[in-house]
């Protein structure tokens, strides 16, 4: 199995925590710098909206003021002719760069200098002027979807009163033309709404050629919706920020209004090129990410190193004690180490000492123990010696009277052999007899048990033949019940051929027939429900019967198998008979044998007795050179487990030698 070392675990964990650490800390940077920037935009954007807005309105505000200036002209607002006023208002035309320009009387005639005359008295901005407002109307389509124009309206005052109105039609175009000045970045551009979310002004003049709709396009196109809502707080007067995806990439708008004339001016930004300023930030976060990690993980090598070495020098420690050598120094270096190693290396410096000393110890104590356990040995040997020499002596003593108490021994012992197989043939035939009168018991109880089944199978072969009789009375009622049907039903055929001889008759009868008919077709109606319910009845009638003949048939099957039940008992209980009656014979013979094997026992108990009396007397002349005998042999006995047990301690001593003599100490 391939060791995973410490310092390749420390190394790749602190890694890890190093490289997950750089790229949350990058990711929160950037995250900050993302918020940071949209924040900024949020700020930005509807700044330059709102300047934009500003520039669009000062240049509407400047045809007007140019228009005010022309309507306050002595040949404009004096009552002088049409003519030199149309002079006056070419020449102007030419100068301020109107496609057209015209004078309107108070009734909505006007006039223009290309000569052609309308009638403008329900257009709003006419109607704006002559309320003595100045009013810019939405740029209008052409027909042929190629151009736009926009109409400029001011009020002409004679004396603090208006007396017509002064009108100039330029480019719509124009607006697009000075929206396409607003620009920055490589993708930031501009557009204008109205009031209705029309497109008006367009880096791309097909949008307001086309009165593109935002708001209602997302009713057709769902990916729509963010631009959609932009636009309705642009229409709602709003200033703010929208992000939006529009073109297959999302984009940042920045939104204010041209209050005077309610429409609304939004700058973009794509937000790819919003993201590229980040891009440098993305790359220097990764590099010293990197950085850090690859320093990180130098750090933690050398570290790592270090203690590997320390763990490994303990390692080598520790298999050396593992041998039992004990008598090598540990390095002063790690011994003087402060760190956790440093105090294990100090404790396996102590244990080394310890167990050190602890052997020495063993090692003195052992060759004490085999020179005392030689000693002992000898002396042991001595006692073994003398105790022999006594136990001869008296044995010869005792010898003598020791034959005799034999004897007389051998034959008690024969005479309480012969006693113990009498009393176990005594105590069999009491067993005997015992078991004997309980068999007896049991025959006779088992004799009347059997009388009582007899009597039980007896009754239930009554009760069957009952319920045969029963099921046959009920099959012939079955039967009975199944010809009442059978008349039942050729009734209700008679009834319905008679209800349908009424019917007849009773058509032929005409109208004084027709309530006959009704009775007769209803007592037919219930003829061939009777005759229905009558064919039920025989079908059930027809499974009634066959099952009943089934019922029959099993209770026939089980009548014959209690007669054969009865038969069955009927010879077990001849045969418990039988058995009663020899118990009976031979219990008096056992009985007899019985009270024989006493009178035996008594007469053996005396013989035994008197044997007994005689082998006391040599008993007891051999009792106390016996107890002698005894003496001297426990002493050589002890003699002898004390010389074992000295040998035995020798060699255990000699082995403990052997065992400390493999470990190594200083």
């Amino acid at each position: 199995m391939i060791q995973k070392s410490i310092k390749r675990k420390l190394v790749v964990l602190i890694g890890l925590i190093i490289l997950a650490i750089s790229t949350g800390m990058g990711a929160i940077f950037y995250i900050n710098a993302y918020n940071a920037l949209v924040s900024n935009i949020g700020k930005t954007f509807p700044q330059i909206a709102t300047q934009a807005a500003n520039t669009v309105q000062a240049s509407l505000d400047e045809h007007i003021n140019e228009l005010k200036i022309i309507s306050s002209m002595d040949e404009i607002k004096n009552g002088s002719d049409i003519n030199n006023k149309l002079s006056v208002l070419k020449a102007q035309n030419n100068a301020n760069g109107s496609i057209k320009m015209g004078y309107a009387d108070v009734n909505g005639i006007i006039t223009y200098t290309d000569g052609t005359k309308a009638n403008i008295k329900d257009k709003v901005y006419f109607k704006e002027a002559l309320a003595g407002k100045s009013y810019v109307d939405d740029p209008v389509v052409a027909a042929d979807k190629k151009s736009m124009s926009m109409v400029y309206a001011v009020p002409i005052k004679n004396n603090n009163s208006i007396t017509g109105v002064l009108v100039s039609v330029r480019d719509g175009l124009e607006l697009s033309e000075m929206i396409k000045k607003i620009s920055f970045g490589k993708t930031g551009s501009a557009y204008m709404i109205n009031s209705k979310s029309v497109s008006i002004a367009y880096v791309d003049k097909s949008m307001p050629l086309n009165k593109y709709n935002s708001i209602e396009q997302a009713k057709k196109d769902p990916s729509l919706k963010g631009i959609a809502d932009m636009q309705k707080k642009m229409i709602a007067g709003k200033t703010g920020l929208s992000k939006y995806f529009w073109g297959g990439k999302y984009s940042y708008g920045g939104f204010a209004p041209v209050k005077k004339e309610g429409w609304s001016i939004v700058v973009i930004l794509n937000e790819n090129e919003l993201l590229s300023e980040l891009s440098g930030l993305k790359k220097s976060i990764a590099m010293y990410s990197i950085l850090f990690l690859i320093g990180g993980i130098l750090v933690t090598y050398f570290i790592a190193d270090k203690i590997s070495k320390k763990i490994k020098y303990s390692e080598e420690v520790l298999n050396v004690l593992a041998t039992g050598d004990f008598s090598k120094d540990i390095r002063g270096k790690y011994l003087e180490s402060k760190d956790e190693i440093g105090n294990m290396v100090n404790s396996m410096s102590l244990m080394k000492n310890s167990i050190s000393s602890i052997i020495k110890a063993f090692r003195n104590t052992s060759d004490k123990i085999e020179n005392n356990s030689q000693n002992l040995s000898n002396i042991s040997e001595n006692m073994k010696s003398s105790s022999n020499n006594v136990s001869i002596a008296i044995q010869e003593v005792a010898n003598g009277a020791g034959n005799q108490a034999n004897d007389l021994v051998e034959i008690t012992n024969s005479l309480n052999v012969f006693s113990d197989g009498l009393e176990g043939i005594v105590s069999n035939l009491k067993d005997i007899n015992t078991e004997t009168l309980t068999m007896n018991e049991l025959a006779n109880g088992s004799s009347s048990n059997m009388d009582s089944l007899i009597e039980a199978v007896k009754n239930i072969s009554f009760s069957f033949e009952n319920l045969q009789d029963k099921i046959i009375n009920f099959n012939s009622s079955i039967k009975d019940v199944s010809n009442i049907v059978n008349i039942i039903n050729s009734i209700a055929d008679e009834t319905n051929l008679l209800a349908l001889n009424a019917s007849i008759e009773a058509a032929r009868a005409g109208e004084s027939g027709k309530s006959f008919a009704v009775v007769a077709n209803e007592i037919r109606k219930l003829a061939e429900q009777t005759k229905v319910s009558s064919h039920n009845i025989t079908d059930l009638i027809a499974s009634l019967s066959k099952n009943t003949k089934l019922i029959m048939s099993n209770t026939d099957n089980m009548k014959n198998d209690l007669d054969s039940q009865v038969d069955v008992i009927n010879n077990t209980m001849d045969s418990f008979k039988s058995i009663i009656e020899v118990i009976k014979n031979v219990m008096p013979k056992i009985q007899s044998v019985n009270s024989a094997s006493e009178n035996i026992k008594e007469e053996k108990d005396s013989i035994v007795e008197k044997v007994e009396d005689a082998s006391s007397a040599a008993e007891e002349i051999s009792a106390s050179a016996e107890e002698i005998t005894a003496s001297s042999d426990e002493m050589s006995n002890l003699a002898k487990e004390v010389s074992v047990a000295s040998k035995e301690l020798n060699l255990m001593t000699k082995e403990m030698g052997l065992q400390i003599g493999k470990f190594k100490t200083q």
